[in-house]
C-alpha cells in the first residue's frame, strides 16, 4: 500500500442559511446554519486545492473538519456529501454542476446544543480533470432524513499516494551464443561473433511514480 501525505485545502468561503457566500468564517460562539428547515439550505464549502503534481494519478480524497451542534434538537447528523464543479443554487435541494466524486453517505454523532469537533469521512476524487492548481469546487451536504444544524471553524484537507523513487535492478545479465554471464561481462578473447544480449530483472516503480524507461 502506497504511503499517503496531505496537504491542506483553502477554504474559500461556504453556503448555507443565510444566502449567499461567507466572506470568513463565524466567529465566537456564532454558527452558520444548514439543514433541510422551510428557510435552511444544504451546506456547500467552496475550496481550493493547493498545486500538486500529477494529482488525479495520486488517488486523491478530501476530508473537512468543523465544530457543529444541532441547534437544541439533534444528536445526528445524516447526510450524502459530493464534490462538484459548481455550487447549489440558493436553498436548493438539488445538487448543481457536475460531481467530480462519489456521493459518500455518513452519520456523525454530535452535541444538540454545544459545539463539539467532527470530520467527514474521506471522499474520493474519481474524475482525472480535477486540477491541483488552486482552482476552486464545491464540496455539498445535503442531510437526509431532515434536521438543522449550525457548523463554525470550518478546515480542510486533500490526502494522496506520497512519491517514492523508483529502484534500480537487482540482477542484470548478458547472454552470449546461448550462455548467461554476470555483470560485469567480458567478451571471449578470440572476439568471437554474434549479438551480446544484455537482460535485467528486479526493478521496482515507486508509490505514484511508474517506471517511464531505462537507460543503458
Amino acid at each position: 500500500m502506497a504511503t499517503r501525505t496531505s496537504s491542506n485545502l483553502t477554504i474559500a468561503s461556504f453556503a448555507g442559511y443565510y444566502g449567499g457566500w461567507a466572506s470568513k468564517e463565524p466567529e465566537n460562539t456564532s454558527g452558520y446554519y444548514f439543514g433541510t428547515g422551510s428557510s435552511y439550505g444544504p451546506l456547500c464549502i467552496k475550496f481550493k486545492i493547493p498545486s500538486i503534481n500529477n494529482f488525479s494519478n495520486r488517488n486523491p480524497a478530501v476530508t473537512f473538519s468543523f465544530e457543529a451542534n444541532g441547534v437544541g434538537y439533534y444528536t445526528t447528523c445524516n447526510f450524502t456529501a459530493t464534490v462538484r464543479t459548481s455550487n447549489y443554487s440558493s436553498n436548493s435541494t438539488s445538487a448543481q454542476g457536475t460531481a467530480v466524486s462519489k456521493g459518500v453517505k455518513q452519520s456523525m454523532s454530535i452535541s444538540a446544543s454545544s459545539f463539539s469537533s467532527v470530520t467527514t469521512s474521506a471522499i474520493t476524487i474519481t474524475s482525472s480533470s480535477v486540477k491541483a492548481d488552486n482552482s476552486t469546487y464545491y464540496y455539498c451536504w445535503f442531510t437526509s432524513p431532515g434536521g438543522n444544524y449550525q457548523v463554525r471553524k470550518i478546515t480542510g484537507k486533500v490526502y494522496y499516494d506520497a512519491y517514492t523513487q523508483c529502484s534500480a535492478p537487482t540482477s542484470i545479465k548478458f547472454k552470449y551464443n546461448g550462455k548467461e554471464n554476470s555483470s560485469p561481462y567480458t567478451h571471449p578473447s578470440d572476439g568471437g561473433t554474434g549479438d551480446v544480449t544484455l537482460q535485467w530483472s528486479g526493478a521496482k516503480a515507486g508509490a505514484g511514480m511508474g517506471i517511464a524507461g531505462y537507460i543503458v
